[in-house]
């Protein structure tokens, strides 16, 4: 039986952390210093925090490894033949225990230990990077300017400046437009050879004295700059100087801002955002290549002379240069987690603050871009041109036309008002002002309904044009007004050598159409193309105006608007022709075409032969249409002097208010006209005359006696129906454009005008 009264021997393994971590902490004899850091550099950067804190916790994860394996371990000691054991393993906060018996001798003791592995107190400790006791604070900085070639200009596909087209007149070369126009000269190359040379500035950190002798402060340091974007933008100055004159325009190359503007937004290269330094530590940015349009202004639309001798400067001023934040960090010691070498990022601004310019003498940072050409003299800048008119009662369009010559040689010009023109030779120096008056339905001969003011479809509030007329949806009407070249003198026209201030309405495109019965009306006036050809506008549709005007007027007073229903036998609205309805008639006949199978119906009231019984019985009648032959309608003409042409009034123009059924293409009426010796022939006139030819040829109606026109028929005549017109509209009484004193005179200008009468309405 086992003597259980034997005392037993006990052996306690306590695994103390204080134990292992003074043991690990031992064997790590090398960063022992790094408890003091703290204390010698309070300021440390990301990358030594970094550092002391994976250390750190290295070693807190041989202290932890320390202690499981203690805990692995079994007792050890010398064997025991007999008797009983107990190996206990404890920790500090709690314990374990196994039973086991033997024939152990009887000595009962009690042993605590640990055991852990000695350190080697001779091994070297290594060196440390310098990097964990430096600090990256600002950047170095090397700013270059433009001397010897390091910046330059260079114009890349150079274009000859074009003086528009030329052609030789009076022995000499003329610019044949009115302006030079804005002349694309090639790309301006901008090139920058070394812009900016940046290098990281670094700062030393305090080393702890117990490892002074493991860092090399002369070690290259192993650092890296981040990328980015940042800004880069130039002011520059294009300058253009009339050397004839010394007057000169200037203006940033940004477009309309001042010379120094330096703009917000970037031509920053992607091949700058890098910052990788070169073996010297140098990031550097240069290479840099702009290019932009360079565009030669018009003279006149900044304000300088339009011909003579120019010099074009392009001036660079000043730079702007900013990076944006970067963060120097490295990566030295191997290790992940804050690698930073500071804990503010870095930058780099150069904004200059002031950038001066002084106009004609401003060289900038580098010599400037120049370039010298000529303009030559300019036919349409060497004549003013300008216009003024008006459409009174909205009726009668009026105009006057300025001339100015500024050139010491004559020039044949065609003067285009609206759809009229007239051939002008202008003399140097002289200065003219041409007027004319037609209806508003003659100015280009077209239908004058658009206009009226009433107009639910156009009206004077409505945006719309046709080829007289424009309104611009405000209440403004505009009309063209053209300048053209032709020949020096009498120029080759159709009819021949066609007078001065003679105006024609348009031209024609076959000269060989042209009939006597319309050389009055028509021409075909050979001008000037750019091309320096001088043939008629049909040969070459290139050919331009030398100078285009569009002034404009607000909408005039007018006439109280005629009630048609009230004007007319009531019923009657405003028809588009008068053999339609016997209650208006106009003293021309109708369209020769239509002679064969109409006649022109005319209301009468007479006595007609009625058969009662046997005898022929007059009985009266009223209201009866009479059917008038065209031959019949010619002799009123002739009696009446308007067989081929009246003069009319504008200000005997009115406008109707539409009826029921009233058409918007008949609307403007006429009733007074004056013979070719200003004799006036009315309402009254014109019935007189019908009646008259209707009593010679009584014989043409021998059922009716005593025939008298209807009271209430109208005599007059529609003056819009565009292409239906019996008659041509010419300017003034006698088809000229009349010389006036001034602009002044438009409200005195004749409200007179010639209306021709087609030969097919004779």
């Amino acid at each position: 039986m086992t003597n259980t009264a034997s005392k037993i021997p006990v052996k306690f393994y306590a695994c103390s952390r204080a134990k292992a971590e003074q043991s690990v902490r031992a064997n790590r004899r090398c960063d022992q210093w790094l408890a003091t850091w703290p204390t010698v550099d309070p300021n440390r950067t990301p990358l030594a925090l970094s550092y002391d804190n994976q250390i750190q916790a290295q070693i807190e994860s041989e202290i932890n490894d320390a202690i499981a394996s203690c805990e692995q371990q079994r007792l050890v000691t010398e064997p025991q033949p007999i008797g009983m054991s107990i190996r206990v393993s404890s920790k500090l906060d709690g314990s374990s225990a196994g039973r086991s018996t033997s024939n152990a001798n009887p000595s009962p003791t009690a042993k605590l230990s640990v055991v852990f592995s000695p350190g080697s107190p001779d091994r070297p400790c290594p060196m440390l990077p310098r990097e964990l006791f430096t600090e990256a604070v600002s950047f170095n900085y090397q700013v270059y300017g433009g001397a010897n070639g390091n910046m330059s200009w260079m114009l890349q596909d150079p274009v000859q400046m074009q003086s528009d087209p030329y052609f030789d007149l009076y022995g000499r070369t003329l610019r044949f437009l009115g302006a030079a126009g804005s002349q694309y000269l090639g790309q301006l190359t901008l090139m920058i050879n070394k812009l900016v040379d940046l290098s990281v500035q670094f700062a030393g950190h305090p080393i702890p004295a117990a490892v002074a002798s493991r860092v090399n402060t002369n070690q290259a340091l192993n650092y890296q700059v981040s990328s980015g974007s940042g800004y880069f933008n130039i002011a520059a100055v294009f300058e253009l100087t009339h050397l004839d004159s010394g007057a000169m325009f200037y203006r940033s190359i940004h477009h309309d801002q001042s010379p120094g503007y330096l703009p917000p937004w970037s031509q920053w290269p992607s091949a700058w955002d890098a910052m990788s330094p070169n073996g010297q530590g140098l990031i550097e940015h240069g290479g840099f290549t702009s290019n932009s349009s360079l565009i030669a202004p018009d003279p006149a639309s900044v304000g300088l002379p339009s011909d003579g001798e120019f010099l074009l400067r392009v001036i660079l001023l000043a730079f702007g240069y900013r990076t944006e934040d970067r963060w120097v960090s490295s990566s030295a010691v191997g290790q992940n987690g804050d690698d930073r070498m500071s804990w503010q990022p870095l930058f780099f601004s150069h904004m200059p603050s002031v950038i001066s310019y002084n106009p004609g003498l401003s060289e900038g940072l580098m010599p400037p871009f120049e370039l010298q050409y000529s303009l030559g003299v300019s036919l349409a800048t060497g004549i003013e041109f300008d216009a003024v008119f008006d459409l009174k009662y909205i009726t009668t369009f009026r105009f006057v036309v300025k001339l100015v010559s500024h050139l010491d040689f004559s020039v044949g010009l065609i003067v285009q008002a609206s759809g009229w023109q007239a051939w002008v030779l202008l003399q140097p120096g002289q200065t003219l002002f041409l007027a004319g008056a037609t209806s508003v339905s003659g100015m280009n001969n077209s239908n004058a309904y658009p206009l009226h003011p009433d107009s639910p479809v156009y009206g004077w509030n409505r945006a719309w044009g046709n080829a007289s007329v424009q309104m611009d949806g405000f209440g403004n009407c505009k009309t063209a007004f053209n300048m053209y070249l032709t020949a020096p003198n009498q120029p080759d026209t159709v009819p021949a050598n066609l007078p001065q201030k003679k105006a024609v309405l348009r031209w024609i495109n076959d000269p060989g159409q042209l009939i006597p019965q319309v050389l009055t009306r028509w021409g075909a006036i050979k001008l000037y193309s750019p091309q320096g050809q001088l043939n008629y506008p049909s040969a070459f549709p290139g050919s331009v105006s030398l100078k285009e005007l569009r002034p404009s007027i607000t909408k005039p007073g007018y006439q109280p608007l005629l009630n048609p229903i009230g004007y007319f036998q009531p019923g009657y609205s405003t028809p588009a022709y008068d053999y339609i309805t016997p209650w208006y008639k106009t003293p021309w006949p109708i369209h020769s075409n239509l002679a064969s199978f109409l006649q022109t119906p005319i209301m009468v009231n007479g006595e007609e032969k009625v058969r009662i019984g046997n005898q022929d019985t007059w009985v009266p009648f009223s209201e009866r249409q009479l059917p008038l032959p065209r031959a019949f309608v010619q002799q009123v003409a002739s009696a009446l002097g308007v067989s081929e042409y009246v003069v009319m009034d504008g200000d005997d123009l009115r406008w109707f208010e539409l009826g029921p059924g009233g058409s918007w293409h008949n609307l403007l009426w006429i009733d007074r006209f004056y013979g070719a010796f200003g004799n006036l022939i009315d309402g009254q006139g014109m019935r007189t005359a019908f009646q008259t030819v209707i009593n010679a040829n009584g014989g043409e109606w021998p059922d009716y006696r005593n025939l008298v026109i209807h009271p209430n028929v109208r005599f007059g005549t529609f003056l819009d129906n565009g292409a239906s017109e019996v008659g041509d509209y010419l300017l003034g009484p006698d088809g000229n454009m009349v010389e006036v004193g001034s602009f002044t005179e438009l409200a005195t200008i004749s409200t007179l005008f010639k209306y021709l009468i087609k030969p097919q309405y004779q």
